[in-house]
This record gives structure tokens, sequence and C-alpha cells, in this order.
């Protein structure tokens, strides 16, 4: 039996529904990360995502100003 073919990708298509970052943390901060999560009944991402506003919202820099609802 013949496989299918896949049907093309268009190239200016993208095929995420949000952004994506990818970066290398040092073991143990992942760790932290990880216990963080778990302790909060969050995801590693959610987790990620908390202390990443906490900070630069501590810094006095998130929200943005001119920022419509991102969240």
């Amino acid at each position: 039996m013949a496989k299918r073919k896949k049907k093309p990708v268009n190239a200016t298509q993208d095929r995420h529904t949000s952004p994506r970052v990818v970066f290398h943390l040092p073991q143990s901060l992942l760790d932290l990360i990880d216990s963080e999560a778990q302790a909060n009944d969050r995801t590693r991402t959610g987790e990620i995502l908390r202390a990443l506003k906490s900070h630069y919202g501590n810094a006095g820099l998130w929200p943005p100003a001119d920022a419509d609802s991102d969240d």
C-alpha cells in the first residue's frame, strides 16, 4: 500500500499559534523552576512566565504602558 503524500506547507504560514523561545538553563536553575512549579501546581512554562513577569514588574518594565491586555 502506497503512503500518502503530505500536503506541502506554505512557507509563509506559521504552524504555531503563539511565539516560542528556546534556551538552555543551568541544571540548578531548572531544578529550582521545576520544584517551584510543582509546589505551586503550575507547569514549567507557567512558572517561567510568572517569574519573568514578576521580575520585570518589580523593575517597572511590565506591563508595558502601550500593551493591549496581552497578559
